[in-house]
């Protein structure tokens, strides 16, 4: 059983611990699918969330209620059935769409995201993805990949996409003080 990114979130939480406890003095979290979700949750939820650089996330299910209904609506099920099994998700394991919707939550980021997402994704919705990275312009970095299926950025372009992840990586690195002094 998934949990959609929560509890999945104290996964990451042991890592980080492990890290720490190696000598780390931060983190940056790589996920795509589920695992953007609980990258994001630990930024909500984890009292190490100040220890995150930065965020690579690709084709991350940031809102999977809107998941269910867009898998729902392709399959041509009723709104309301939809409607129904998220409810009796929520009751049969506590499944708290509202807390999982990151689109709703994004005036609780603070680190900056580099964001992939194929346009060709039939799994997560692109749109939930440029909803998120324009309600945070000025910490998202929006790459749209042409032609890309779920998790299939990197195999559309792979000098664009380590190019885009590796300045990123070094950025996050570096700091923005160690930015303005260049």
């Amino acid at each position: 059983r998934y949990g959609l990114g929560d509890p999945e979130w104290e996964d990451l939480q042991a890592a980080v611990d492990f890290a720490v406890d190696a000598g780390a003095a931060d983190v940056a979290f790589v996920g795509w699918g589920m695992g953007g979700t609980a990258a994001a949750m630990f930024l909500h939820e984890s009292t190490d969330a100040r220890l995150v650089a930065g965020l690579v996330l690709e084709a991350p299910l940031f809102d999977p209620g809107a998941v269910v209904d867009a898998h729902a609506q392709a399959h041509r099920v009723p709104g309301f059935i939809a409607g129904w099994a998220k409810g009796l998700a929520t009751l049969r394991w506590g499944t708290d769409w509202g807390a999982l919707n990151q689109v709703d939550r994004a005036d609780e980021f603070e680190v900056p995201v580099l964001l992939f997402h194929g346009d060709a994704d039939t799994v997560a919705p692109l749109a939930v993805s440029e909803r998120f990275a324009a309600a945070l312009p000025e910490l998202v970095r929006f790459e749209r990949c042409a032609g890309a299926g779920h998790g299939g950025c990197w195999n559309a372009d792979p000098a664009g996409y380590e190019t885009a992840f590796t300045n990123f990586l070094v950025e996050v690195a570096a700091g923005p003080a160690a930015e303005a002094d260049e």
